[in-house]
């Protein structure tokens, strides 16, 4: 009776022993696989941080930044308070103020796009600002959005259509 009552006992203590060891080996496995699927590179958000930025400079109107973004770039002397961002920067560098466009869009993009994100935006061929440059080509996703810039100059003329490409990468 006793030797029945041992083996009872050691029948439950080595099936909690493998229990235990069942589910190490499941929460370990479990871990390796997200550990994967963490790695890879999720293409969306790339692609929701570039067409959120886009949008955002082909709609917003350099009077409705000037209300919100007093402190990013201010005009008290506003000439085209009706340009759209996108606008604003290409007559910066069409008019030579190159380093205030570049100033323009680096404040612009250190509050939009968040750090990890490498930017580059360039305007009719020429870089106007660029953000961890050094690692484009390395990354593994990267998205490019193209828009058609054109604006009524000073003189009333239509100057455009320039393409302007804004590149976005993780």
């Amino acid at each position: 009776m006793l030797r029945k009552k041992l083996n009872s006992r050691k029948g439950a203590l080595f099936f909690t022993v493998d229990s235990i060891i069942a589910g190490l080996i499941f929460v370990l496995t479990v871990m390796f696989v997200f550990s994967f699927y963490l790695q890879k590179p999720i293409v969306s958000d790339v692609q929701t941080v570039s067409n959120t930025f886009t949008d955002y400079i082909t709609t917003t109107t350099m009077k409705d930044f000037n209300q919100r973004n007093r402190y990013l770039y201010y005009d008290a002397n506003e000439q085209q308070p009706d340009f759209t961002v996108a606008q604003k920067v290409a007559y910066l560098k069409d008019i030579g103020k190159t380093a205030v466009a570049n100033s323009f869009i680096s404040n612009i993009t250190n509050i939009s796009i968040p750090s990890q994100y490498g930017m580059e935006y360039v305007y009719n061929d020429k870089v106007i600002f660029s953000r961890n440059a050094t690692s484009f080509g390395t990354p593994p996703t990267n998205i490019t959005s193209y828009v058609v810039t054109y604006y009524v100059g000073d003189s009333g003329n239509i100057v455009g259509p320039n393409p302007t490409e804004i590149l976005v990468w993780d």
